[in-house]
């Protein structure tokens, strides 16, 4: 097709072309916006977290969210608390699930670990969830369980043993992170705790999984009260 047919043939639609070279542009400059906000937040997270903390969290989240990757091959990786890197880990391998994650905890209070699992439910990811029973019985655990329950995520609560000791993460049925860590803030910034992700091991991950629908088959169901 000639120059002069290309310009015949868009000429009859050109009020079309024209709008979505237009969205094309501000999706492209909404982006390079978006990514100059959050590059102000991690390269001077004091400025913005001193006058919007929550602010500052979600646009640390959402990037995270975006650049978390599980690898391709398999690994092992390990972090501790209270130095930031167990947490982060944790993060981690929550951001970058893509299909499912299946989460079993004793404390189940963290902010962080609530945010991210709301923010990989809201871009489609299958996201249930068991817990020790107890957490009814404290304020920061009743206010995590209504989030996740308000944000469409499924919660189930566990009597049925002394404790539901249980700390891991499933991610797409291949990846698992265990350890020592509760999903808690004391776990985070107080306590000396360990994290272990084993990427890529889909036997590990089915055997936990098996584990895993034991204790959610045998909990309560959550439900928040508003």
């Amino acid at each position: 097709m000639s120059l002069s047919s290309k310009h015949d043939a868009c000429r009859g639609t050109g009020t079309g072309c024209h709008r979505r070279a237009c969205k094309t542009k501000r999706n492209d400059f909404m982006k390079r916006i978006f990514a100059a906000l959050l590059s102000l937040c991690l390269l001077f997270p004091p400025l913005v977290q001193g006058r919007d903390p929550t602010l500052f969290d979600e646009l640390r989240q959402t990037l995270r969210a975006h650049t978390d990757k599980a690898p391709a091959t398999a690994q092992i990786e390990t972090g501790f608390s209270p130095d930031g890197d167990a947490e982060r880990l944790v993060l981690k391998i929550i951001n970058s699930s893509a299909q499912s994650l299946r989460l079993a905890a004793y404390s189940f209070t963290s902010p962080k670990v609530v945010q991210a699992l709301i923010h990989a439910r809201r871009r489609g990811v299958d996201v249930l969830v068991v817990a020790d029973d107890s957490n009814i019985k404290s304020k920061s655990g009743s206010a995590a369980l209504n989030l996740l329950v308000n944000a469409d995520i499924q919660a189930r609560l566990n009597g049925e043993y002394a404790i539901h000791h249980d700390k891991y993460i499933i991610a797409d049925g291949r990846h698992v992170q265990t350890g020592s860590f509760n999903y808690s803030k004391a776990a985070a910034n107080s306590n000396s705790e360990n994290v272990i992700v084993i990427w890529n091991n889909p036997e590990l991950a089915q055997s936990y999984l098996r584990h895993w629908s034991s204790r959610f088959e045998a909990g309560r169901p959550y439900r928040s009260p508003y």
